[in-house]
Formats: structure tokens, C-alpha cells, sequence
């Protein structure tokens, strides 16, 4: 990384953070010294002591402690060390740090995960360090790139530990350890606590004088990594500048697993593969580059967003149906038996009026006897009068026509079997009867369907329903005829779904005067739904990525291109409605939009992926 900027207030400013480092006790303290450090920092979080709300109390507690501490440190000192005037300086032993963390526009950042660790950078450490890792390192090599540090002290440590036995005992083979220094390279990775409004506090134990550096790594989910790199020299106060997060980045990634987000360069966790960078500019625009050569290589087409009429066919499966309303069910009022069958095979076209077939019934002959007889009898009245109309009311209720009790009155005698005349003129399509069988009062003796009309009943998907109105016209046609062509209109939107196979059900009245429609055909439907003007795309430049929808704009300059999401509507013969994102013109990305999708996905921090 680069050197950290450092502003007035010692803010260094890292990644999407602002941290401060400070040093609130050092080792080698008194317990009394201890005392009044755990007194003053009890004191400070009890009271909400945030550096980032008073930062003048917490230099002046720094300073408070320093001087109390001067006199116990001095003695390890030499005399001539100016640097401890100046504040709180790094020991061998315990230390207590603060960490102060601002987001950019110096608000405190809570709920962060800071870490920190320190590494010792004297030429014991890098004997140790180069025993660990069987090669040689140079203090100023290490000291010159500290950018190595960081991420690798954080992930490093535990293998220090393994090794640390192992280097003592060859250490001191060679002669070259003292009881008064210890081998241990890397301190423990010290996780700090809450301590206020964007502070955090801890304790690191430092094992030995020497040269160090300090990596202090701050995360949050909204910010990602900030990783920050000090060097101090212990015993001197100060802690110097070393490196932090590139200027520019924002996290590395792994080109096949997206979700590894780290701050610095290596290799991905999962896969090995090495980490690439991820700009600030392009998490904010969203933008990805793609040059010429490139776009050849993987096919890339372009087109615009256009405004057309789009007029949508809706294709349905039906069937042929009765007109329900020209059914006509043949019943009796009284108790019957079957005499002469007339219509005696279903399919047998009748005519109004036509007669069906006979029946005798006790009933019925002993009510045409009594008419016969009450009207001889009460002649002398004439036919109006009320027992000569009762009698023949009571025929008449039981279907017998005006015309069959005019033809009893000029016969003068009861007829043992009545003629029944069918009431429509149709079709018998079914019969429950043959000549002989006895049927009770309210059978269906046959059912007459009139097929000069029929209904087409066509199942619609439940998306397609709302484009569909009645009288919208619609072409009826034989899968099995490819000549048969019928206009028809919609008559009927069923108030209902079919809740297996989620579909609507409409009605459609075809004449059929031919009969080339018979019930129970299949037919295919069509309508055309006028749509109007819309804005639309090629269906292929529309990417779906869970419940989004992303079109990529090609905005031209040096290859750019800019992932948006938007809001589709319609889909007509290849074309895709857009209702929001996009506006009339607009360049977008028609083919290879998926391995521009691979790319945006890892270039790119954007909502929709």
C-alpha cells in the first residue's frame, strides 16, 4: 500500500475509514500507575469518552499518564532519550491502545471488528522469521515493504506459535538467545473492545524490545477492510507512518467466488487463485470496461431501446361445447310407461312439436275420462264454466297440450296412450329410455340439444388474463383442419380459476350451421391484445439475476459499460417491455451479456447482484 495521510487531528485516512492510533499506558508500570490507568479508563467509558466527541481529554490523559509513569520507565531508559517528554511511549510487556474509527464523513463507525497485532522487525525477529519460513529476510527488506505486514501478521500468527519451540532450540545451539529475549515473532491477534462512540480499546503484550510494526485491521459490512500499518521503536514515543490500504481500492476479490472480499493482494481462500482489485470509482458507478478486441472475442452485440406498437397474440387450447341455453331436458309429471318410441337412437334430429313417444299412465286416463264426463255432464253451462275449466286445467298441468285436449273433446273418448311432442327443435343427445320401461314422475326421459350454435370454453394463462376483455375478437381454428377458419367473439370471462393448472377460463359462440362443430372437439384459440406504444428490447439483452432484472448501457467512451437494473412488463415476439430503467435510444447490450455480467459481478458492488 502507500503511506497513509495524516491530517491535524491524527486521523489517518484508510480505505472508506479515518482511524487513530494512541497509546494510553505502556509496560513496565507501577501498580499504582496501573491503578490509576484502569481509574481513568473506567472513568472515561463510564462517561462515554469518545476521542471522536473530546479529543484534547484524551491527549491530556495520555499526558497525565506518561508523567506519572516517567519515573518507573526512566529507570530502563538512558538518560539521554528525549522522546519520552514528549507522551506515552511503546514497552516490552503490556500496553494499552485505542483505536479511534470515523467513517468519511467523520461520523464514529460502531459495531466494527478491530484487530490488532504486532511484529517484530529486530534482527532477532528476522532470524526467527526466516527459521519459520526456511528462507532469509533482511530487516530493511522488511522495513522498506511493510505493505507484506498486515493481513499476513493477522493469519501468520498461530504458525508462529507452532514454531516457536523449534526456533528457540536452534537458536540456542547457535549461541544466539538470551534468556532476557524471547524468539516469539508475531504478538497474539488482539480483537479490541467498544469503549465509546467509535473507540475502541485493548491490551497488547509486546515480548521484547526492539523494532516493531502495528497492524491495525477495521471491518464492518458496509465498508469492507481498512487495514493500517505503523512502525514505532520501543521505548520511543510516536508511532511513524508505514502503509494502508492502496489509495483507490476498495477490496480484492476472486474472479470465481465473489463473496471473498479481502484488503489486501493474495490468493483466494477457496479456489488459490489470485485476489484482483476492486476501485472505489468502479463500486460507485458501477461501471465495467470492456475494449473493442475484447468485445470481438466474446461476441458482443449492441441495439437500442426502442418505442413500438406491440400488438400480443394469446394462444389458448378449447374445446366444443353445448350452447347451454338451447338444452332441453324431457320429463314427466306422473308415473308412466314407455309405449311407442319415436326417437329411438341419439342423434335423431326432431322438430318442434314432433312427436317423441307414448305413454300410458292410470293417472292420466282416469283425468281425460273425468273431463269427458264433467263436460257432458255440465253442457248445459257451456265451456266456461268453473268445474269444466278445473277439469281441464288439471290436464294441461301435466303437459298435455291446449291442441291434444281439443282433439280428446272431438274424439269423445280417453286415449290409453298419449302421445309426448318434443318442446325445441334439436338433437337428441342422450336417451334413458326404450319402449316398455316404466319411469317415475321427474325422470329424464331424453335430453334435446339445439347445435345451430355451440360454445368454445379456451383456458388462458392466469399473466394473460388481464389483457383479455369481452367481444375482443379471436379466431377459432381445427388443429385437424387446417382449412377451418371461425370468427368468434368473447362472450364470457369465467369469475374463477382452475386452481391446478392456474388458468381462466373463457366462452366463445360460434354459429354452426353446417354442424361441423360437434361437442367435445378440441379447437385452438387466438386473440390479439392491442398493447399500444411501448418501450422495448431484445429479450436477450435482459439478465435475470434472482428476482432483478439487468440490462447493460453501453455509454461509448473507451469501452464503457454500466449494469441497470429495471422493471420489465410484457414479452411480444422477442421483444421485452421496460417500465422503468431505460429510456428511448439508450445503446444497450443485445448478446455476450453474460460474460459481461461475470465481470460486472466481480468489478462491481452494485444493489441488483
Amino acid at each position: 500500500g502507500k503511506p497513509p495521510k495524516k491530517n491535524d487531528l491524527g486521523f489517518y485516512t484508510v480505505g472508506k475509514y479515518q482511524i487513530k492510533v494512541e497509546v494510553l499506558g505502556s509496560g513496565g508500570m507501577s501498580p499504582d500507575d496501573a491503578m490509576m490507568q484502569k481509574h481513568g479508563m473506567d472513568s472515561d467509558m463510564k462517561h462515554g469518552d469518545a476521542m471522536t466527541k473530546d479529543a484534547s481529554k484524551s491527549h491530556q490523559m495520555s499526558g497525565h499518564m506518561a508523567h506519572d509513569n516517567h519515573q518507573n520507565m526512566s529507570e530502563k531508559m538512558p538518560e539521554n532519550n528525549t522522546d519520552m517528554n514528549k507522551g506515552t511511549a511503546l514497552m516490552s510487556g503490556e500496553n494499552r491502545l485505542q483505536v479511534t474509527v470515523l467513517d468519511m464523513d467523520e461520523n464514529p463507525v460502531n459495531n466494527a471488528e478491530v484487530r490488532v497485532a504486532a511484529q517484530l522487525e529486530t534482527d532477532q525477529g528476522e532470524h526467527d522469521s526466516a527459521m519459520m519460513q526456511n528462507e532469509p529476510m533482511s530487516g530493511e527488506d522488511a522495513m522498506m515493504d511493510p505493505s507484506k505486514h498486515g493481513d499476513a501478521m493477522m493469519q501468520q500468527d498461530a504458525m508462529a506459535h507452532d514454531h516457536s519451540a523449534m526456533a528457540k532450540k536452534d537458536i540456542a545451539q547457535d549461541g544466539m538467545m538470551a534468556d532476557s529475549q524471547p524468539t516469539k515473532r508475531n504478538t497474539e491477534v488482539m480483537l479490541f473492545e467498544p469503549a465509546g462512540d467509535g473507540v475502541y480499546r485493548g491490551t497488547l503484550m509486546l515480548p521484547t524490545d526492539g523494532d516493531y510494526v502495528l497492524a491495525v485491521d477495521v471491518s464492518t459490512e458496509e465498508n469492507g477492510h481498512g487495514d493500517l500499518v505503523l512502525a514505532f521503536t520501543t521505548g520511543e514515543y510516536g508511532l511513524r507512518s508505514a502503509s494502508a490500504t492502496p489509495e483507490g481500492i476498495a477490496y480484492y476479490t476472486c474472479a470465481m467466488h465473489g463473496s471473498v472480499r479481502e484488503a489486501w493482494p493474495g490468493q483466494c481462500p477457496i479456489c488459490s487463485m489470485n485476489l484482483v482489485p476492486v476501485t472505489n470509482e468502479q463500486v460507485a458507478s458501477g461501471e465495467v470496461t470492456v475494449d473493442a478486441r475484447r468485445r470481438q472475442l466474446i461476441g458482443v452485440e449492441t441495439g437500442k431501446a426502442t418505442v413500438r406498437d406491440l400488438s400480443k397474440t394469446i394462444r389458448a387450447v378449447g374445446q366444443v361445447d353445448y350452447d347451454e341455453r338451447k338444452i332441453s331436458n324431457v320429463t314427466l309429471k306422473f308415473d308412466a310407461w314407455i309405449g311407442d318410441l319415436k326417437a329411438d337412437f341419439v342423434g335423431t334430429k326432431v322438430e318442434r312439436g314432433q312427436t317423441l313417444f307414448t305413454v300410458y299412465s292410470p293417472e292420466l286416463l282416469s283425468a281425460q275420462q273425468e273431463y269427458l264426463e264433467t263436460r257432458q255432464r255440465l253442457a248445459s253451462r257451456g265451456p266456461d264454466d268453473s268445474l269444466v275449466q278445473a277439469a281441464r286445467r288439471r290436464l294441461m298441468l301435466w303437459d298435455i297440450s291446449a291442441g291434444q285436449v281439443r282433439a280428446l273433446e272431438r274424439r269423445g273418448k280417453a286415449l290409453e296412450y298419449l302421445p309426448i311432442a318434443a318442446p325445441k327443435s334439436g338433437t337428441v343427445v342422450e336417451k334413458m329410455i326404450v319402449e316398455g320401461s316404466h319411469m317415475k314422475t321427474g325422470d329424464m326421459l331424453l335430453r334435446i340439444a339445439d347445435l345451430s350454435t355451440v360454445w368454445v370454453d379456451a383456458e388462458v394463462y392466469e399473466a394473460d388474463l388481464p389483457l383479455i376483455t369481452e367481444g375482443m375478437q379471436a379466431v377459432v381454428t381445427l388443429p385437424y383442419l387446417a382449412e377451418s377458419r371461425y370468427e368468434a367473439k368473447v362472450d364470457y370471462i369465467y369469475p374463477y380459476l382452475n386452481p391446478n393448472t392456474r388458468t381462466a377460463r373463457i366462452r366463445l359462440v360460434l354459429e354452426n350451421p353446417d354442424g361441423a362443430l360437434k361437442p367435445d372437439m378440441y379447437a385452438e384459440v387466438n386473440l390479439q391484445a392491442d398493447l399500444g406504444r411501448r418501450l422495448v428490447v431484445p429479450e436477450d439483452a435482459v439478465l435475470v439475476s434472482g428476482e432483478s432484472r439487468v440490462v447493460f448501457k453501453d455509454l461509448g467512451e473507451g469501452g464503457r459499460l454500466k449494469p441497470v437494473r429495471v422493471k420489465t412488463g410484457q414479452r411480444v415476439d422477442g421483444f421485452i417491455e421496460i417500465t422503468e430503467g431505460l429510456s428511448a435510444g439508450d445503446s444497450i447490450i443485445t448478446s455476450g451479456n453474460f460474460l459481461i455480467a461475470a465481470e460486472a459481478k466481480l468489478k462491481t458492488g452494485i444493489e441488483q447482484w
